[in-house]
Formats: C-alpha cells, sequence, structure tokens
C-alpha cells in the first residue's frame, strides 16, 4: 500500500469531512516513518503542539476506521483495515454470505451484565485479530452464554463469512468431529484430498474465508485423575487441533470455553499474542440482583444481605438462580435467615461442583480437604506441612496451579515480605469459595465415616479435623462445622449409642500406636479429639505409646499425663526448650514444644520470653525476659527444697542462671559471636559459641576453669 493508497482510503472514509493541511503532512510523515521530534522541525511547530495534534489524529482514525491506530502501527492498522473491507464485500457478493450454524448454542434472553468482558472480547475479535480465545471458569459461571451474546454481536455486525457452533459435551472422538466440523463448514462438499481430507479442508477455509468457530465444554475431552492439560487416551488429537487454530496463519477466530485450561492456551497465551485467555469471574452485583429478582426473588435492592448472598456464590449466575427458589419458598425471601442456617450447597449445585471436584487427581483433593479444614487463607509452605505422607514442593506447586487453571482455588497475594522458605508461591496465600469449601467438608466428612475397616483407615490418618494451633473462632468452626457432623453420623451408624462410639473409638487408639508419624499420621490426635467432645473421661488413658498431632490439650483434663505426644499445644513460636532432669522424657523444638511427662519444663521463643511450666497442670509458673538461645535446666540435690536452676546463653553474648524461685542469680561473660549451646549440672557449666571454642565454668565460685580451642588444647 502506497501512501496516496493510504490518504485515499482516509478520504473515503472520512467523507464528507476532511483532514486538515497540518493534519495531512503530519499522516503523511508518520506513515514514512519520521519521529515528533524530526516532523516538528520540518513543519516548523513546538514539538509538544506536533504530538497533541498527532495523538488527537490517530483518535479521530480509530473511532471512524473502527480500528485501533497509532503512530508506530500505522500502516498495519490501515492494512488491517483494508482486509476487513475486503472481507465484508466479499461476504456481501458470495453464496457464502452470513451462514450461521448454531448447533448446541443457548438462548440468551435472560443475559445479564458482563458488559465489560463483553467490550474486551470484541476488542480482541475486531481490532487485535485474535487467532484463538480461551474463555474458562468453574461451571456455572456463564462462560457459554457470554460466548453466545459475544456470537450474536458478531454476527449481528456481519464480520464474518461463516459462523460454526459445536459442544464437546459428549467428547465426540477426534476423527468424527473434525469430519463432521469440516462439513459443516464446507456446506456438505467432500473433496477426494485423501485421509486427512477433513483436517486439510478445515484450515483451507479458516485460510480463505473470515471463519467463527465457537468450541465448547472443551474440558469434556481432559483426562480426569491427572493434573489438568492432559487429553483422555485418543484424545491428543484435540490438543494439536487447538494448537493449529490458535498458532497457524489464517484470518479466522477461534473461541473456546472450558471449566479447565487447555495446556495450549496456558503456554501460548499473552496480552500481545494473538492467542488471549479470559478468565471470567464473579458477575457485579447489579447483574447478580436481576437474577435473583428474574426468579421471584423480592428484597429492596441496597439490603447488605443481597449483596452478601451474591458474594457467598461468588457471583455465579447458575448458583444463583438455583438457590433464589429455595429462598423464595422456603424462607419467604428472607435472605437473613437463609445465610443464618450456613448451609449453602443444594442438590444441583452439589451436583455441578461434583463434575470438577471428580475429575482432580489425589493430590489436589488432599489440598482442597486441607484448605477446607484451615477455613481461612494458607501459603504453600503452611499446606505443605499439614499433608501427610508428606509431598515435594514440586509437586505441590504443580497441583496448586492445576487446582487454578480448574477454578477451584481462590490466591490471595499476601504483604511483599521475605518468604520464610524457598517457595516463591508462599507470597500467596489460598484458598476456597464458600460453596467449594462446603462441599469439601462434605466430601472428607463422607470419607471418614465411609472408613468401617479399621484396617484400611485414610482419612483419620492423613487429616486433621481440629488444628490445635488454629485461632479460636476456627476451631469453634472446625467443631461445628467437620467434627460435630461426624460424630452425629458416627453415632447414627452405632444405632444411636455413644457408648458404643466410645468404645469403639478406644478400641481403634489402642490398635493403631505406631512408633512413626507416617505410620499413624493424625490417627490418635483425631481420636482424642473426637472422644473429647463425647464428653469422655480421658484421665486413666495411657497414650505412652502413641504420637498425638493437632490434639488442643487446654480442653483436656489429663491428671495422671502418661503422654509422650507430639501435642501442637498453642504455644508461640518455639526457639529452645530444657526439661526438669527427673523427666522420663525429653523435649526439643521443631516449631512446637514437644514432649510432655516429668514437673518443669522451660521453653524460650521469638517473643524474648523464657516460661517455666508446671508439667503437672500445664499452666505457665513464671516468665523471665531474655534475649533468645540456648536453655539448660537442674536441680541442687544439696538442697531438700530442691531448688530448680535455669541457665540460658544466647546472643546478647552472655550467660545467665536463674534460681527459678527467688529470681535471677548471676551473669556470666560469654563470647563476642554469642552462645550456641549449654552444658548445665549443679557444680559446673558447659558452654559453646560459633567461634570453636568450649568454656567450663564453676557455677559457685562464678569463674571460668578450663578453654578449648578448636577441639584440640586446652588453656
Amino acid at each position: 500500500m502506497t501512501q496516496e493508497d493510504a490518504l485515499n482510503i482516509i478520504a473515503r472514509a472520512l467523507a464528507p469531512e476532511s483532514l486538515t493541511p497540518l493534519q495531512i503532512n503530519i499522516f503523511i510523515r508518520a506513515w514514512n516513518k519520521q519521529s515528533y521530534v524530526k516532523i516538528a522541525q520540518e513543519l516548523n511547530h513546538q514539538y509538544t503542539y506536533i504530538t497533541d495534534v498527532g495523538s488527537e489524529l490517530w483518535k479521530l482514525l480509530s473511532q471512524k476506521l473502527k480500528i485501533k491506530v497509532t503512530k508506530v502501527k500505522l500502516q498495519n492498522a490501515l492494512e488491517r483495515y483494508v482486509q476487513q473491507e475486503q472481507i465484508r464485500n466479499q461476504s456481501a457478493l458470495s453464496p457464502l454470505n452470513h451462514r450461521v450454524d448454531w448447533g448446541e448454542a443457548p438462548d440468551t434472553s435472560q443475559f445479564y451484565g458482563r458488559q465489560e468482558q463483553l467490550n474486551k472480547l470484541e476488542q480482541w475479535v475486531i481490532q487485535d485479530n485474535c487467532r484463538a480465545i480461551a474463555i474458562t471458569g468453574m461451571g456455572g459461571i456463564g462462560k457459554t452464554m457470554l460466548v453466545t451474546r459475544l456470537t450474536q454481536q458478531l454476527v449481528d455486525k456481519g464480520m464474518f463469512d461463516i459462523v460454526v457452533w459445536r459442544s464437546l459435551k459428549q467428547a465426540p472422538p477426534f476423527a468424527d468431529f473434525i469430519a463432521e466440523l469440516g462439513s459443516a463448514i464446507a456446506q456438505g462438499r467432500s473433496p477426494s484430498l485423501g485421509s486427512d481430507a477433513p483436517i486439510r479442508l478445515l484450515l483451507e477455509h479458516l485460510r480463505h474465508h473470515r471463519c467463527l468457530l465457537i468450541l465448547d465444554n472443551v474440558e469434556a475431552v481432559m483426562q480426569d485423575s491427572e493434573l489438568v492439560g492432559t487429553y483422555r487416551p485418543g484424545y491428543e488429537d484435540y490438543g494439536w487441533l487447538f494448537q493449529q487454530l490458535g498458532a497457524g496463519r489464517h484470518q479466522s477466530t477461534i473461541l473456546l470455553t472450558s471449566r479447565e485450561i487447555p495446556a495450549e492456551v496456558a503456554i501460548l497465551q499473552g496480552v500481545t499474542s494473538q492467542i488471549r485467555l479470559l478468565r471470567l469471574k464473579s458477575l457485579s452485583s447489579e447483574g447478580g440482583k436481576k437474577i435473583l429478582a428474574t426468579k421471584g426473588l423480592t428484597f429492596q435492592a441496597e439490603q447488605p444481605q443481597v449483596k452478601e448472598l451474591i458474594q457467598q456464590y461468588r457471583g455465579n449466575p447458575l448458583a444463583l438462580e438455583i438457590v433464589a427458589t429455595p429462598i423464595k419458598e422456603l424462607f419467604d425471601s428472607n435472605i437473613s435467615a437463609f445465610l443464618a442456617q450456613e448451609a449453602l450447597l443444594f442438590t444441583e449445585l452439589r451436583g455441578l461442583i461434583a463434575q470438577q471436584f471428580n475429575r482432580l487427581s489425589s493430590l489436589e483433593k488432599q489440598v482442597m480437604y486441607w484448605l477446607a479444614i484451615n477455613r481461612e487463607p494458607v501459603t504453600a509452605a503452611q499446606l505443605q506441612a499439614d499433608i501427610m505422607p508428606s509431598v515435594s514442593q514440586v509437586e505441590l506447586r504443580d497441583a496448586l496451579v492445576s487446582l487454578d487453571r480448574r477454578s477451584l482455588i481462590e490466591k490471595i497475594k499476601l504483604a511483599a515480605v521475605k518468604p520464610p522458605t524457598g517457595m516463591k508461591s508462599d507470597y500467596v496465600s489460598y484458598t476456597q469459595q464458600p460453596v467449594v469449601m462446603e462441599y469439601a467438608t462434605e466430601q472428607l466428612i463422607e470419607g471418614i465415616c465411609q472408613e468401617d475397616s479399621r484396617s484400611q483407615i485414610v482419612y483419620l490418618k492423613s487429616y486433621a479435623l481440629l488444628k490445635a494451633q488454629a485461632k479460636d473462632y476456627v476451631r469453634n468452626v472446625q467443631i461445628r462445622l467437620i467434627v460435630q457432623p461426624i460424630l452425629t453420623r458416627l453415632i447414627e451408624m452405632q444405632g444411636g449409642s455413644r457408648e458404643n462410639l466410645k468404645n469403639l473409638l478406644l478400641q481403634l487408639l489402642r490398635m493403631q500406636q505406631f512408633p512413626a508419624r507416617s505410620q499413624s499420621g493424625y490417627l490418635a490426635g483425631n481420636i482424642i479429639n473426637l472422644l473429647h467432645q463425647l464428653g469422655a473421661n480421658l484421665s486413666h488413658l495411657n497414650f505412652a505409646k502413641s504420637l498425638v498431632w493437632q490434639t488442643d490439650l487446654s480442653m483436656l483434663n489429663l491428671h495422671e499425663k502418661h503422654f509422650s505426644p507430639v501435642a501442637n499445644q498453642s504455644i508461640s513460636n518455639t526457639l529452645c526448650v530444657a526439661f526438669d532432669p527427673e523427666a522420663k522424657h525429653f523435649a526439643n523444638y521443631d516449631g512446637e514444644v514437644n514432649g510432655w511427662n516429668g514437673r518443669l519444663l522451660a521453653s524460650g521463643g521469638e517473643d524474648l520470653r523464657r516460661k517455666i511450666w508446671d508439667m503437672q497442670t500445664g499452666k505457665c509458673l513464671k516468665i523471665l525476659e531474655a534475649q533468645p538461645g540456648s536453655l539448660a535446666f537442674v536441680f541442687d540435690p544439696q538442697t531438700p527444697a530442691k531448688i530448680y536452676f535455669l541457665a540460658k546463653g544466647s546472643s546478647d553474648r552472655l550467660i545467665g542462671l536463674w534460681d527459678i524461685q527467688s529470681g535471677f542469680l548471676h551473669i556470666f561473660a560469654g563470647y563476642p559471636q554469642g552462645v550456641l549451646a549449654l552444658i548445665f549440672r549443679p557444680d559446673w557449666l558447659v558452654d559453646t559459641c560459633c567461634h570453636p571454642m568450649i568454656c567450663l565454668w564453676d557455677v559457685r565460685e562464678e569463674s571460668a576453669i578450663a578453654l578449648w580451642s578448636e577441639h584440640n588444647s586446652s588453656n
């Protein structure tokens, strides 16, 4: 296209209006790739004036040509405009003129909202000439309705020669599908082009005609029980087709709708690519209100409960349609009463979510159950700590990516802080929509209650029904929505006898005493929590052979602590511990206080305090303010009252000695590098530091006895 051709095209498009002489001069120089600086010099105008006139010129041309025009891509814009005009002219003369095959497309008379998304999609099709666009989102969010409305708008504008709508919901074999699609586009013509004729025919028509193909329910050809993006056996050619339609050279547009993002789209899509992705989110509040009103639900438009209802269902149009009738008929349109009963699922909605949930891999289901248990957003690191048997960071990352591409989880960006682990994903936390969380909770409860064979217990070992260190209100929700429903079901299964259930749980606990966490998992802790909620007396039980995870010991009345659990009691991040030397067991740090037998326990945490615990009552006896560091515990055998001493070494380069009963005793000077570890006996104290030195102290004389350096000499 020459400069004169371009000016003639502009003149025809603007008639009866025309460009000013200055606009023409700017257009000519922009067409010839001159910069604004050079244009301003040649036309003898200020640079800012020329840029302002140019900006208004491109806006005018964009409006008149109905295509985005910029100075940088001026020639490309005019070429696209000419191409579109040729297509329109050919369509007017061609027997294929606006041939539309609606296939299984739905009626859109009850379509509400989504104007912003419609505008974006139309821009991608008309102005950006995108070859493939995928619209994804969870079931019921309105993908099919949106694409149908978009298609109708494009048909009304006469943008395409051929429009064909096809659904993949029944997962037709690829050979059958491609043959039928090619025949629909070619109006039944069957050229003898060999065995690959349908594919060649389809691609030829996409190149020579402006076609719009709509492929609905693409997830039907994907494999379930695998991470997202895997095709069913025998359906792999669909992936090749989607790649060809998106990356091949043609003048057509393909619209895909799916509950899962196809791998080809995930890889090739981008903001400037010819392949785009629209992840459909919540319907607007106004659109949601129109749906509720259409179903006959009466309410005041500004009621906060209406907004809360729409938010609870995340603006899912189908979910709002389903729930509106029961609210009207069962609750007399009282939305507040409906929300108060904390049950969002109905049969139809439950079936909708089940379709997606049943497609998940085993690890994806584990993640979904843990998100439902936690109730609040959690990071990938927190999920990794919860999941049992343990999984790697890579495995968990892939599962989270897959769930995100299925639109089954919600991501929440955290504050810009350095994550505690190497996982970049710890900048993000994860949770679920309320209805999805309710469904996952139901499935978890169902799985637990169906484990009637003691030799095949999986759920009670793999999932903690109650998180001991969760916030109080979260634990209350876990008890109300997880533990109590499980107990109700189990009591029913025991003929309504609570005593029978208590005996069954106690018997199960005795049979499942393993030394390793990987074998017992959360089983012992879950049984203790269930027994407590049943009101069972646990004070006489011996848990010495059980590893107990996620049990809130503050709830239990354990007077005789025959206990060696991993207790997960709610104690702030613990950096070091020391145990009464009379104890029969020990304590160690792994982020929680571990071990629970003896008389006294000393703990030190990030709150810069040392706490002394009475192991008989579980109460904190004394709090000592100090710096973080190592602890050592000893009692004085020469005193009848058994005075206990606590030694503390820390990063403040000092060693402190405390009499637990009377308080602070003495400070020993440490090393510049700080004290790392201590060994403490009534008469002597050994410490070490970052520098390879060890010092022996006489506690009673309060002086150093010996110093070892490099582990090979004495001073």
